[in-house]
């Protein structure tokens, strides 16, 4: 997942415009919808036994998309 974004300096005196790179590098809590196209590595900080736990015992909630 990549993004281009646009930034505008607040003061109006000096006009700066510039465009920055935005990346999601990896993943702090899973979707609850995913989408297998998207592929981001779990981060070293999320306790796998809890997320697996959490994963087992997890309750389906009814989605409608808008």
């Amino acid at each position: 997942m990549y993004r281009e974004v646009t930034y505008a300096c607040r003061n109006f005196h000096c006009g700066h415009v510039f465009v920055c790179n935005l990346e999601a590098v990896r993943t702090l809590s899973p979707s609850a919808i995913p989408d297998p196209e998207v592929q981001l590595p779990l981060s070293s900080h999320v306790r796998r036994d809890m997320l697996a736990h959490q994963l087992q015992h997890h309750v389906e909630a009814a989605y409608e998309p808008a």
